[in-house]
Formats: structure tokens, C-alpha cells, sequence
């Protein structure tokens, strides 16, 4: 492991010495991109946060460029992929394997005679893909998106002193941020969910040439809500009409996601549960693990959904969605779907800092377990302050974070 790290690093401290040239974004800009290869780590879907951004934002591609023919080489896992029907309407072809052949060698056998002017690597587990396709497709524009940026999460890690608590985890993160420095250096542009994403790699960085494109919700309005009880797999049925409801959505496959449900359940759930006599936790989303279930859920005010393919009858009728955060990295898709439902949020300061939401206007930010409790149960207490922020995290959603508003980069980004 030690030797692989080590090898990683001086490959990376070489090519940083030996950087070459990089596309001008502006020259690059002049001529219009025909085809577009798509390689993603998950397949854009529905399921889960990551996918549905993918294929939310081809979606958008395959609407500004029409024309433009898209290859997608993406793979499969049944644990957390559905909701993809919609991806051969989008792309010309589609090519999904398995984890074992997402693989250089199985890309090159599809691809091979085929001719590409722009590669999108989507997530950092395809930043393998950069040297062959830098090798074949020679005069292509490469984009690398790797949604969480390593270095950040190596620095957190640093920063918060958990270095003490998981050795492992700490030479993982090298690893990781040692990757993602030689996939940044070897594409001509970086994409990031935010701008605090891209100050940090740039921190490690400074010469790359970025760009942020946050993570924005579809154009369509959500269908109203079929009056029914919600269905809970684990413990039954409960009726919201009769609860105060804390809503978690989330993809439970994600680490930081189960951490910061465990720190809310640990945290902050006792306190709200003790101002609030008829308050429900709700945790809804795919890919929660049976173990980690029955340790958290033993609390009549817990309630696990898990994964339903339309949440919007638990969104229309819930109290507060919450969107706690260990970490702070990463997408910020859950206030975004929050607040298209017109729900208030109680989030980590953490995931402010990029956001435009306002602090007590259209949205309630936390920076402890105590204040996240506190707003938790004002908003619980009053409608009047819970529709308000409602409404104006919907306008602000709707404003700033449709993938219409973000058209023109798009077509910056790739070429359009």
C-alpha cells in the first residue's frame, strides 16, 4: 500500500514539473463539439444524488444540442441503480458493464476506430480512464468532474484531528488526493459543484483550469401529492397528517451521509423529540444497510422508508427536511429537492458557504447540535415561520438552481 502511495506521488510530482500545454477553453470554444464520449462511474439514473445530477445535466446537453452524438460507457450496480429507461432516449449508444470491465481495456475495445472531440469523466473513479483517452483521442477536449474533491476531504480529516481515530482512512485519503492530482493535471478542464470545491483543488492546484457547475434541480414541477398513507417497509404505516415530520432524504451508500445520520440521530433527534411530543424522524432514500438499520431505528419516533420511486407525497406533507453534515463537501442536492417541494431546511453551516439560500429567510443553518435542534423544533412550532422559508427557498431554488439558469456554462464546458 505504502509502496503504491509512494509511486502515485512521484508520478504526480513529475508531471506537475512536466505539465503540458493546456487547450485554450476559449479556442476550443470556437469549434462546436460533434461527439461527445460519456464516462461515469454510476449510471445516470434516478437512484441515487450522484446519477440523477449526470443525467439531469445531459438531459440539458441533448436539449441545447440536439444534434450533438453521445456515447455513454457507464457501470452498472444493482444495489443503487434504477430509473434509467430515460438514458436511450438521451445518448446514441449506451454501453454498461460491469465493475471489472470499467476498464481501459474494455473502453478502448468499444471504442477503438470510433472518433471523439470531447470526454466527460464523470466522478473520480473514471479519472483512470484520462491516459488512454489522452492516447486515442488526441486533439479531444478531456473533462474531468469528480464531485468530491479528495484534497478537501483530506484536509478535514487534518483539520478535525480525525487522523487519531482512523489511520486507515487517513492513508486512503492520500491516496485519493494523490489520484485525483494526476487525473486534474492530465485534463484540460476541471468541473466542480461549487466554488468552495474549486478553491480547495485549486489550493493544491493553482495553474488548473476550473470551472464550478452546481448541482441544480429539473425544470418540471413536482406532481401534487395522492392523498394516502406512506407505506414504511421496516415498522408499518404512520399518516402525516397526524405527525410533525422531519424528513432525511439521502443515498444511504454514501459514508458521509451515514455519518451525519448518525450524529443527528445521536445529537440532536433527543432534543427535538423532548420539545416536540407528536415529532417523527422520517428517513427516506436508497441503499441504507440492514446492520446500520437496526441500530439506529429503535425509537417509535423513527420512522424508515427507505427508497420510494416518487417521494413526493412525504415531501408535500412533511414538516422540515434536514440536511446535516459531517463533512461539508460534495453536492448540496437535498436542500435544492427540499425546496422545490416548497419544505423548509435545517442544514450544517457547512454546506452554506456557497449557497445562495439566506440565513433565517430561506433557510435555517446550524452550526452545533443544539441550534440544529432549536431550529428543528421552531419551525416544528410555528406553520407560519415554516411556510415562509418555504416559499422562499422555493423562489431562490427556482431562480438560481435550474438547470436553465446554467445553459450558458453548459455550453462553455462542452463546446455546444
Amino acid at each position: 500500500m505504502f509502496k503504491c502511495i509512494l509511486g502515485q506521488l512521484v508520478r504526480c510530482i513529475t508531471l506537475s514539473r512536466n505539465h503540458r500545454a493546456q487547450f485554450d477553453l476559449g479556442k476550443f470554444n470556437m469549434c462546436q463539439v460533434q461527439n461527445i464520449l460519456l464516462l461515469s462511474y454510476y449510471v445516470p439514473c434516478i437512484g441515487h444524488a450522484g446519477g440523477l445530477r449526470v443525467l439531469d445535466l445531459y438531459r440539458k446537453i441533448r436539449e441545447l444540442a440536439p444534434s450533438v452524438n453521445i456515447t455513454l460507457l457507464a457501470r452498472t450496480d444493482n444495489n443503487i441503480d434504477w430509473g434509467f429507461d430515460e438514458i436511450y432516449e438521451i445518448f446514441d449508444e449506451v454501453y454498461l458493464v460491469s465493475k471489472d470491465d470499467f476498464s481501459p481495456s474494455v473502453l478502448k475495445r468499444f471504442v477503438d476506430g470510433k472518433s471523439f472531440d470531447c470526454i466527460d469523466l464523470q466522478f473520480h473513479q473514471s479519472g483512470k480512464f484520462v491516459s488512454l483517452a489522452r492516447n486515442m483521442f488526441v486533439n479531444a477536449r478531456i473533462i474531468f468532474s469528480p464531485l468530491e474533491i479528495q484534497s478537501r476531504w483530506l484536509w478535514e480529516r487534518v483539520r478535525t484531528r480525525a487522523v487519531h481515530l482512523d489511520l486507515i482512512g487517513l492513508i486512503e485519503s492520500i491516496y485519493l488526493t494523490i489520484q485525483e492530482i494526476y487525473y486534474a493535471n492530465n485534463t484540460d478542464l476541471v468541473v466542480c459543484v461549487s466554488p468552495v470545491d474549486e478553491r480547495e483543488i485549486k489550493k493544491v492546484l493553482p495553474h488548473l483550469k476550473s470551472i464550478y457547475l452546481p448541482t441544480c434541480v429539473p425544470n418540471h414541477n413536482p406532481k401534487p401529492a395522492e392523498d394516502h398513507d406512506i407505506d414504511g417497509p421496516e415498522r408499518g404505516t404512520f399518516n402525516l397528517n397526524e405527525t410533525l415530520t422531519v424528513v432525511y432524504f439521502a443515498h444511504w451508500g454514501s459514508g458521509e451521509n451515514m455519518a451525519s445520520l448518525q450524529w443527528y440521530i445521536h445529537n440532536v433527534h433527543p432534543l427535538v423529540k423532548a420539545e416536540v411530543f407528536n415529532y417523527k424522524l422520517v428517513i427516506l432514500g436508497r441503499g441504507m444497510i440492514s446492520e446500520a438499520c437496526d441500530k439506529l431505528v429503535k425509537d417509535s419516533a423513527i420512522e424508515l422508508i427507505g427508497e420510494i420511486e416518487d417521494p413526493s407525497a412525504i415531501f408535500q406533507r412533511a414538516s422540515v427536511g434536514i440536511s446535516p453534515s459531517v463533512i461539508g463537501g460534495g453536492m448540496k442536492g437535498k436542500i435544492h429537492q427540499y425546496a422545490r417541494y416548497r419544505l423548509p431546511c435545517v442544514a450544517s453551516f457547512k454546506l452554506g458557504e456557497d449557497l445562495l439560500y439566506e440565513q433565517g429567510s430561506s433557510i435555517l443553518f446550524a452550526d452545533n447540535a443544539g441550534e440544529f435542534a432549536e431550529h428543528c423544533v421552531k419551525l416544528l412550532n410555528n406553520p407560519e415561520l415554516r411556510n415562509g422559508i418555504g416559499d422562499r427557498a422555493y423562489d431562490v431554488c427556482s431562480k438560481s438552481y435550474s438547470w436553465e439558469s446554467y445553459s450558458a456554462d453548459i455550453r462553455n464546458i462542452y463546446g455546444l
